[in-house]
Parts: structure tokens; C-alpha cells; sequence
């Protein structure tokens, strides 16, 4: 059930990235819009928050992000 949570986290967090969202908004985005008791206590849960969103900056910003539909590595490139 966890990699559920995962998966659904990333992908969100992949579409807000994709949409212009900075880091510290992809995380708040994570802390208040979803139930993340599941991943222990406060403390827990913000250490995940911002993991998940530090991975998907860090893709976005190497210029790469795995779908989440194919799971192929796709190039990113930013909407002017």
C-alpha cells in the first residue's frame, strides 16, 4: 500500500514541477493535501515530503523525468 502513496505523490509532484511549482510549494502541497499519517510521525512525514520533492527537482533540473505512463526516461523541457 506504501508505493501506492508513493507513486501517486511522485506523479503529482511531477505535473506541479512540470507546472512551474518550486520546491517548498511541491512540499506544503504534499504536507496539507494529503493524509500522510501512514508515514509515521511529523517528523517522518516532512522528511518525506521532502524527499519526494526534492527528487522530482532534482530530475527536472538534470533536464530528465521518467513517465509515469511508459516508465521511459523523457526529456524535460520547461513551457516559456
Amino acid at each position: 500500500m506504501p508505493q501506492r502513496l508513493y507513486g501517486a505523490d511522485m506523479a503529482w509532484a511531477k505535473h506541479a514541477a512540470g507546472r512551474g511549482l518550486t520546491l517548498e510549494q511541491i512540499k506544503d502541497e504534499l504536507l496539507d493535501g494529503r493524509d500522510l499519517s501512514k508515514k509515521g510521525s511529523g517528523k517522518r512525514q516532512f522528511e518525506y515530503a521532502e524527499r519526494t520533492a526534492r527528487k522530482v527537482i532534482d530530475q527536472m533540473m538534470a533536464g530528465k523525468m521518467k513517465s509515469t505512463q511508459t516508465g521511459k526516461w523523457i526529456t524535460f523541457r520547461p513551457r516559456n
